[in-house]
């Protein structure tokens, strides 16, 4: 787990699929892959960002066919305005003309959902399980965490910091990305991700989670009693040329 303090900003980016045609009923997208694969990720490296994941959502909203596309680093004004500063980039721009200018009654996809996070301080950054490095079977789960109001999610991302995801570490839900919304919809919300080897290894350790008496202790302390929240969460496979 990363005890790195210094500021560290993300995009995360959904590119749904439009579910029409060959593209969608398929579940893939050759434009919009060889954009991200070809194009966007050595654009991104250029420009310090990364590492860059991208999954397909394994289990999940639009099954197989939407991209998510998740980068970091430590110019939040970059990733704000990314477009832009790849705009700038005369190979970039060049080599994304398919993309960008691709054909209206085709477009490469439906609609792209953004949000800029924050990481959380002294907890693990964007990167594969150590032991996972190169498992095309490794899976990855994409949680978001709903609070009801603003001091709720206050107190859940302290959670997270001072000894929620340290126990989840040690029961094998490895957490290998935590963050704080800071612009997007469904405001406050928390986002962090998982890695395992198999489904079977991520209910393994749910079951030692929910049989925790550290994890019952943490949470039946006064400063984190009903700090509650509506979880969402997505099965994730990373595409053979993610950078995660």
């Amino acid at each position: 787990m990363s005890v790195d303090t210094d500021d560290w900003f993300y995009l995360l980016r959904v590119y749904d699929t439009p579910l029409v045609g060959d593209i969608g009923r398929s579940g893939a997208n050759p434009l919009l892959d060889d954009y991200l694969a070809n194009t966007l990720l050595p654009a991104l490296d250029r420009l310090g960002c990364g590492p860059t994941g991208v999954f397909v959502t394994w289990v999940g909203q639009e099954s197989l066919t939407r991209r998510v596309v998740i980068t970091g680093g430590p110019d939040l004004a970059l990733l704000a305005d990314l477009d832009h500063h790849l705009d700038l980039d005369d190979s970039y721009r060049s080599a994304a003309d398919p993309f960008v200018n691709a054909d209206n009654d085709r477009p490469p996809f439906g609609r792209i959902h953004s949000t800029l996070l924050r990481a959380m301080p002294s907890l693990a950054r964007l990167h594969t399980r150590p032991d996972l490095v190169g498992n095309p079977n490794r899976l990855f789960e994409l949680r978001r965490y709903y609070s009801p109001t603003l001091g709720s999610h206050e107190r859940k991302v302290e959670m997270f910091v001072e000894g929620e995801a340290d126990i989840l570490d040690r029961t094998g839900l490895t957490g290998v990305m935590y963050a704080s919304d800071l612009v997007g919809s469904d405001l406050p919300c928390l986002t962090y991700l998982w890695c395992y080897e198999d489904l079977a290894t991520r209910e393994a350790g749910e079951a030692r989670w929910f049989a925790n008496p550290e994890a019952h202790e943490f949470f039946s302390r006064d400063r984190y009693k009903n700090t509650r929240s509506t979880i969402s969460n997505e099965i994730l496979k990373p595409l053979p040329y993610s950078q995660v």
